[in-house]
């Protein structure tokens, strides 16, 4: 634990059900509820405060609606932090 952060990843078997989500359904533009189902069950699984998504997909299907973990959505943060970083070097 570096900082006060603990890093904790999904078991291999979920990555890799994450993974046929990720590519046999949301990166073709198609999803089943089943499949949101799926992600919010393994996400609420685990005692933790956040959840990064680290893919960009993810977010296309999961949102605070279905869990109280903070979803950290990569992209919206990759955004803010260069917006932020534009902004104090104007």
């Amino acid at each position: 634990m570096k900082l006060g952060i603990e890093i904790i990843t999904p078991s291999e078997a979920e990555q890799d059900e994450i993974d046929k989500i990720i590519f046999d359904e949301l990166v073709i533009g198609f999803y089943r509820h089943e499949s949101k189902k799926r992600l919010l069950q393994i996400i609420n699984k685990y005692d933790v405060d956040g959840v990064i998504l680290g893919c960009t997909e993810l977010p296309l299907v999961l949102n605070q609606k279905g869990t109280k973990i903070r979803l950290l959505d990569i992209l919206e943060l990759h955004v803010e932090a260069t917006l932020n970083h534009y902004l104090s070097i104007q």
